[in-house]
């Protein structure tokens, strides 16, 4: 996902990865999720190398509703760390 592209007004977000997907985890930090979702409150993921690129992103917006799916429950923290002022309500599976 390019972060030239412009996404300043979407709202939810459902992201899949499957294990044979190649996710650099290292390429995170280039991946800023505030700054190409700026109004973003509803974020669903699924897949444990997506959960950690988006762990690792220098910001999260203002997430409400936080889905996520991944085999390690370690990779939840980073996350919720980031979206801690800000979520409602969590569902981890």
């Amino acid at each position: 996902m390019s972060e030239h592209n412009d996404f300043s007004e979407l709202e939810m977000l459902n992201l899949y990865c499957e294990e044979s997907d190649e996710v650099d985890e290292d390429k995170g930090h280039q991946f800023d999720m505030m700054r190409l979702f700026p109004k973003l409150r509803s974020l669903c993921l699924e897949g444990h190398e997506l959960v950690c690129m988006i762990a690792s992103s220098p910001n999260l917006p203002a997430i409400q509703d936080l889905v996520i799916s991944c085999e390690y429950p370690s990779s939840l923290g980073p996350i919720l760390k980031k979206c801690a002022g800000s979520v409602e309500k969590i569902n981890f599976s």
